[in-house]
């Protein structure tokens, strides 16, 4: 079964990506990936209060999360979903074991059985703006405190 990818195109972004570059590849990347972090805090959020009112083992809510893939030539991906890993799993009182991977799609999305209970993406939709601004603000932050230093060091 293959993974769903959503894409937020961002607009507006124009001035910080002139002073990114402006810093550097390095410098550049670092600040992208921090922001891109920060951006995806209120998607995460907004998913596990969507799943809070379900009436679950709590595994699952617990497990979202979010990592970064990066790539050698530079690209940064942002995963939102559930984490893997014993921690999260969720033993109940029969002694069955709830593994939120193994399972959050067959909710998003439902099954022949069940109709879709979705979390991420409406999450997505109401919080896409939001993580455009915490992006936004985050890179701004960055890179006023990165400009700073190089102006303290000249």
């Amino acid at each position: 079964m293959g993974a769903s990818a959503i894409s937020i195109q961002m607009t507006g972004v124009a001035e910080i990506d002139r002073r990114l570059k402006a810093l550097g590849h390095k410098m550049e990347t670092k600040i992208a990936r921090q922001a891109l972090t920060a951006a995806g805090k209120p998607i995460v959020k907004s998913a596990r209060n969507r799943l809070s009112s379900s009436k679950d083992t709590g595994a699952l809510s617990k497990s979202l999360g979010q990592r970064r893939k990066n790539f050698r030539n530079g690209n940064t991906l942002l995963i939102i979903g559930p984490r893997r890993g014993e921690k999260y799993w969720k033993v109940d009182e029969k002694g069955k074991v709830h593994k939120p991977t193994k399972y959050a799609h067959f909710l998003e999305k439902g099954t022949a059985r069940s109709a879709a209970k979705p979390f991420m993406r409406p999450a997505i939709k109401t919080q896409g703006q939001a993580a455009i601004q915490a992006f936004k603000k985050k890179a701004t932050q960055l890179l006023a405190k990165e400009t700073a230093k190089l102006k303290a060091g000249s």
